[in-house]
């Protein structure tokens, strides 16, 4: 008869979440064309190991639930959740619970559908531009967002131009980062 130590299900466990991890990095490469991200597959592991981890801890564990919150910080930023420039997602949210995944999934989807739509464009071109106009110094720096936030009633005044466009945390964000490199 054939059984498994311990130890031996760790392993495959272990082999299979970074077979999961692996999987979901050369999606999220693929996916995105446009920000570039071929030939940085080992820059990418470690902050998708963190997001995975993230939604894991908050009860996400559908795995196409999963992926979809993780890839959605691909256009909001690693550290959206975290960052005060998107607070405006957190009151937006607040009436749905995420260990209700499917409902609290479709409503995030529909917000971050309208905000690509709206704020970012169509391969990014309104994020690029906005990015374009804030290093050639610029007046209207980025309308596209300023009148999404101003139609949910969720603008507050720019502290930060820089904050406001790219998130607080954007020196620490791959994916910006590569954002940035766009208009180069």
């Amino acid at each position: 008869m054939f059984t498994l130590r311990q130890e031996k299900l760790f392993e495959l466990d272990q082999a299979q979440n970074q077979e999961f991890l692996h999987d979901l990095v050369y999606e999220i490469i693929k996916e995105n064309p446009a920000l570039k991200l071929n030939g940085q597959f080992n820059e990418l592991v470690k902050p998708v190991q963190k997001l995975i981890d993230k939604y894991l801890k908050k009860g996400i564990n559908q795995i196409n639930t999963l992926k979809y919150m993780v890839k959605s910080h691909v256009y909001l930023g690693i550290d959206y959740d975290e960052d005060s420039q998107f607070d405006w997602i957190k009151l937006e949210m607040e009436n749905y619970n995420i260990s209700d995944q499917i409902t609290y999934v479709d409503a995030f989807y529909n917000l971050l559908e309208d905000y690509k739509t709206k704020v970012i464009g169509i391969d990014l071109i309104f994020f690029i531009e906005a990015v374009k106009n804030f290093k050639n110094g610029l007046g209207d720096i980025y309308p596209q967002k300023i009148i999404f936030l101003k139609s949910k009633g969720l603008y507050k005044s720019k502290n930060s131009i820089e904050e406001f466009i790219l998130g607080k945390n954007y020196k620490n964000n791959c994916f910006i980062k590569n954002i940035i490199k766009l208009e180069n």
